[in-house]
């Protein structure tokens, strides 16, 4: 471990919640991975918790489960990697149809990778277009939930964080929280390629795709703002490695 590496380390481990630590060996794998994406420890000021209590979301007939906590990391040196105007995003408004006014909601989200994407992802302070099935995307779909700015809140970026951290494709074991916006429209009929087309650049920004529960986001219409994990999250290992 080279001192850059034991540096963000070292405040990575200051900043643990005695109450429930996360093990030395992940956060040394977080460490590795900020300091390959260039991160310094000047680049976050605190840690923040956030818990998520599955009950709230469970019949009070169903067994219960353990409440799970988050680390979750602001890292302000993302927006400016992206170069995000300083007046992005805009203040969130009621749709006036007679007044031709849509609707602005602000739209937390997280997005899960591999340790390869994570480093260029961080590099550049923003996500690419999902690209797979459509060549001609601007967006890529996401898990999130519509701001409501009601205690709410909390429980539903518990939600999302919980989510994200258990997705198959979270490789590192570290995922991205970002806010979106747009007008939020719910697309209750079609595809993916309806999706793609309503986020094009200057069009509705953000929208949910009902069906597939889930959100699609134009790459225009987001600002990364840190990293989340699992307080018992575990060091990725391989027996090839």
């Amino acid at each position: 471990m080279d001192d850059h590496v034991y540096s963000l380390y070292d405040k990575l481990y200051r900043q643990q919640n005695r109450d429930f630590p996360t093990s030395e060996a992940f956060l040394k794998h977080v460490a590795f991975l900020l300091a390959k994406a260039d991160i310094m420890v000047t680049d976050w000021n605190e840690s923040r918790t956030v818990s998520h209590d599955p009950n709230c979301y469970r019949s009070s007939t169903e067994p219960q489960e353990a409440i799970q906590q988050f680390y979750v990391l602001v890292l302000p040196v993302l927006r400016t990697r992206a170069g995000v105007s300083p007046d992005m995003p805009p203040e969130p408004r009621r749709a006036a149809p007679d007044r031709n006014i849509s609707e602005v909601i602000h739209l937390p989200f997280t997005h899960a990778t591999n340790q390869g994407n994570f480093v260029a992802i961080m590099r550049e302070g923003r996500l690419a277009a999902s690209k797979l099935h459509h060549s001609d995307s601007e967006s890529f779909f996401a898990q999130g939930f519509k701001l409501g700015q009601t205690t709410w809140d909390d429980q539903e970026l518990g939600r999302i964080l919980h989510n994200g951290t258990t997705l198959s494709k979270n490789e590192c074991g570290v995922v991205f929280l970002g806010l979106a916006w747009g007008t939020g429209e719910v697309v209750h009929q079609g595809g993916e390629g309806q999706c793609i087309a309503m986020t094009k650049p200057g069009k509705h920004g953000c929208i949910h795709h009902k069906r597939g529960r889930m959100w699609m986001i134009s790459t225009q219409s987001h600002v990364l703002q840190g990293l989340a994990w699992n307080s018992q999250e575990k060091a990725p290992s391989s027996i090839f490695s």
